[in-house]
């Protein structure tokens, strides 16, 4: 019983520290920016599309950031790619001067848009989970550069693949 008469003041301490540390005025509270992503589909559709995107952050604490982004890959003149990423979670990390290193879990949804995959997949729709580490560069308080570093695991479930196109 004592022990936990300790914990939860400490808990309390440590993140009452964090929120006021979230409001300081040096450091902003969000962050928008704009990105070139890659998809490695090759192992599963055989497919390595590029897309753009767009990313939204949210500091709620010192280590604790709200992370979300959404990515469209567009589709080929022979109807391949065109798929549409939404993912939305959590990274934690640190920061040291203009450097930062965070770890992210992030789940969301996977659309398969572009023409063939109607002949291809029995589901466009799949859920995503993306878990990776992230660096960061800041350059000055308005401008950094982010790179992810992860896995996007797209489980397709009970989905029909059907490997040569129906006729």
């Amino acid at each position: 019983m004592r022990r936990i008469l300790f914990i939860i003041p400490s808990l309390i301490l440590f993140w009452t520290a964090n929120v006021v540390y979230a409001q300081d005025e040096d450091i902003p509270k969000f962050d928008v920016s704009f990105q070139v992503s890659f998809l490695n589909l090759n192992a599963s559709l055989g497919e390595y599309p590029v897309g753009i995107g767009g990313r939204f952050g949210y500091r709620l604490s010192s280590l604790l950031y709200l992370d979300s982004e959404v990515l469209h890959f567009p589709e080929n003149p022979s109807g391949n790619f065109g798929e549409t990423l939404v993912l939305g979670g959590i990274r934690s990390g640190i920061e040291f001067y203009s450097v930062g290193i965070f770890g992210k879990v992030r789940a969301g949804a996977i659309h398969f848009g572009g023409r063939q995959f109607y002949s291809r997949l029995g589901d466009l729709t799949h859920p995503a989970i993306d878990l990776g580490a992230i660096f960061e560069y800041f350059h000055n308080r308005h401008f950094f550069m982010r790179m992810d570093l992860g896995d996007c695991i797209i489980p397709f479930g009970e989905s029909q693949y059907y490997t040569q196109f129906l006729a």
